[in-house]
């Protein structure tokens, strides 16, 4: 085989070789850089939901050596506050909290906002 041919050869198969490293260099940049998609089943809350729920919450969200003074109700304000979070999500809200927050409310008592804040049954579907 003459030699300019096996320079040629060479040459097609480094400049497949660089095209491939490249094509495969951006996509992962692309990966890395593109924003993430936010899943359905995970939704988003906002700051202001967050900010609401410690406010309307305080009393029973608080780190305090005993436990809160009043039972928490289905209609009170901090309820009505934790229902307009998508699907409760008391986990987004835990994400959101500063290094202060976490040391001023108790992670534990937010989470159990989400099933003790959960709608009342229709009347209909309660048994007498």
């Amino acid at each position: 085989m003459p030699l300019f041919l096996t320079i040629s050869i060479r040459a097609q198969i480094r400049g497949k070789m660089l095209a491939w490293k490249v094509a495969t260099l951006g996509l992962l940049v692309f990966a890395i850089l593109s924003p993430q998609q936010v899943s359905a089943a995970y939704p988003t809350c906002t700051g202001t939901q967050k900010r609401k729920i410690l406010w309307d919450c305080r009393s029973y969200i608080r780190m305090y050596p005993h436990p809160p003074r009043l039972p928490l109700k289905k209609d009170s304000s901090c309820c009505e506050s934790v229902r307009q979070v998508p699907n409760r999500n008391m986990l987004c809200v835990i994400a959101m909290l500063s290094d202060e927050e976490k040391r001023s409310y108790s992670e534990d008592k937010i989470l159990k906002l989400q099933e003790l804040c959960a709608p009342a049954p229709p009347p209909e579907l309660v048994l007498p």
